[in-house]
């Protein structure tokens, strides 16, 4: 198994029966009652298996939909929209991906895809500014910008990598630290 975590739930829908003993656990298809894991402490651990083994040897591999690493290379744009961490919902750019990885498919909608992700529409709103505009500070020390930059490729005099400005609002004077 190529996983440290399974789903007994994905493994007794798959058919099989899983058995936790004081110490160990077990796999049972209704043929085969095979050592999946040991205890230790408060966990299960599995057993790695180190030559490796087909599905009728060991029907563990054939519950690998059970493993929590296990994801279906085959999925709807909107999945892997989801997978690739909302980068882009555009068809052709997905395919383009699909392209370069091994294994990596996009099945056609189920209905209508969705030409908005919710997501990404709440990520790219913007809050407006507190002040109001017109509204301008009329106290010295009222409202400081700042800004810190860094870290600089080359140090400066005393090894210094960062630096930082102050901007008071109302003379508009620039500190710079």
């Amino acid at each position: 198994m190529a996983a440290s975590l399974i789903s007994v739930t994905r493994m007794v829908d798959a058919g099989y029966a899983v058995e936790f003993e004081s110490s160990i656990c077990f796999i049972n298809n209704g043929q085969a009652k095979i050592e999946l894991g040991y205890r230790s402490g408060s966990l299960y651990h599995l057993i790695r298996n180190t030559a490796p083994s087909t599905t009728e040897s060991n029907p563990a591999n054939s519950a690998n939909l059970g493993l929590s690493t296990n994801q279906s290379s085959s999925a709807t744009l909107e999945t892997w929209h989801r997978r690739l961490c909302h980068r882009t919902l555009d068809r052709s750019t997905i395919q383009y991906l699909a392209s370069k990885v091994a294994g990596m498919d996009v099945r056609p909608e189920e209905g209508i895809p969705a030409k908005i992700c919710g997501i990404c529409a709440l990520g790219r709103q913007h809050k407006e500014a507190e002040t109001k505009v017109g509204e301008k500070a009329n106290e010295l020390l009222m409202v400081v910008h700042t800004d810190l930059c860094g870290p600089m490729q080359t140090p400066g005099l005393h090894g210094e990598r960062y630096f930082i400005t102050f901007t008071d609002e109302m003379r508009g004077r620039v500190s710079v630290c």
